[in-house]
């Protein structure tokens, strides 16, 4: 067990390194390996927390509720349980595909291309777009470009065996709301038992 600040500072540890899982996310070589770190860190933060069950005083009268409330709000229970898939199932959690706003394909034809270009891509599995490029030896490599920003190309991670509701919610967001939630019980905790703990 430990006091309400060594509680607090802990669960505010973990949410820095959940954050830093979102960050991973953004990037899509990264995006599958930030989802899982943000996801197993933001639910240490709870864990953190109830250090100081037996500490301080009220707390159960504090953080009871919170739980009931957690359990209730569907897209916060289906991050409970994901973690638990995270760590103990094969299953992958998410997958990855691309959005692309709008696109006349006709507008490929007036990008510079580099020399030996042969063909155009968009979204690989790095998330990638750019030029297909025969070398003078027959091989093939990939050019990468900048899509123009018209074409609102993004890499998108979805999360499998979300609610309904969330289905088309692209998981950087899911995520973000999960970890704003996880933000918001830490400034109760301060609020509540330590006031005057410095982050």
């Amino acid at each position: 067990m430990a006091s309400a600040p060594d509680s607090i500072k802990a669960a505010e540890s973990r949410l820095d390194t959940a954050k830093f899982g979102l960050a991973d996310m953004k990037n899509p070589k990264r995006a599958l390996s930030g989802l899982l770190n943000a996801v197993v860190f933001a639910r240490m933060v709870t864990f953190a927390l109830q250090n100081m069950r037996n500490e301080v005083d009220g707390f159960a009268a504090w953080y009871d509720p919170i739980v009931a409330e957690l359990k209730n709000d569907q897209l916060m229970k289906f991050f409970w349980n994901l973690r638990t898939e995270i760590e103990k199932k094969a299953e992958p959690v998410a997958q990855r595909g691309m959005r692309i706003g709008k696109l006349n394909t006709n507008e490929i034809y007036n990008l510079p291309r580099p020399p030996g270009a042969v063909g155009f891509f968009i979204g690989d599995p790095t998330g990638g777009s750019g030029w297909n490029v025969r070398a003078p030896d027959g091989t093939t490599e990939k050019y990468y470009i900048d899509p123009p920003p018209a074409w609102g190309v993004a890499a998108v991670v979805t999360l499998k065996g979300v609610p309904v509701e969330f289905k088309d919610v692209p998981a950087t967001e899911l995520v973000e709301r999960y970890l704003d939630r996880m933000q918001g019980i830490i400034e109760g905790a301060k609020a509540k038992f330590a006031s005057g703990v410095k982050t």
